[in-house]
């Protein structure tokens, strides 16, 4: 998949390291790239690079499982966000899902991430609920939001 100059390629175990040094930018705390090979080495989990400029710009993984996915984790680096490379990694991620027969796709992300549930929302997704104090931060705990779009009757 291509849009603009990111292009979007699927990636196997051999990808862990890239994968933890982009989720390193992101997620607090990071996977390791053991955490990431064992990921993708897992029944089910497909992942993707997207390639910014010929540079990697971020990663996304889901997992697929009988008629439902779940986007693992998306991660861009800094200087790759708020330029189409997350929406293309969720785009890809749910072709993915749909050719997979999924007809659904849940997530969840915390609730200080503006950005993100603003990408998610504009994407279809919709709030299905919430886990009180679930990300553990420095400054305190952040509510999970779980998010839900549904794949079997919307274009991608």
């Amino acid at each position: 998949m291509k849009t603009d100059e990111i292009v979007i390629e699927r990636i196997g175990v051999t990808s862990a390291e890239l994968c933890a040094e982009l989720h390193s930018f992101s997620i607090e705390p990071a996977w390791d790239e053991d955490a990431f090979a064992t990921l993708l080495q897992s029944p089910g989990v497909a992942g993707f690079i997207a390639m910014r400029t010929g540079v990697p710009a971020g990663v996304a993984l889901i997992r697929i499982a009988a008629d439902e996915s779940e986007l693992v984790t998306i991660a861009t680096a800094p200087e790759h966000r708020r330029v189409g490379v997350a929406q293309a990694l969720l785009e890809a991620s749910c072709k993915c899902a749909r050719e997979a027969d999924a007809i659904a796709m849940y997530l969840e992300v915390a609730a200080s991430n503006d950005g993100a549930l603003s990408l998610y929302t504009g994407q279809g997704f919709s709030e299905t609920g919430r886990r009180k104090g679930y990300y553990r931060r420095a400054a305190g705990a952040v509510d999970a939001v779980l998010l839900a779009k549904r794949l079997d009757n919307d274009e991608i």
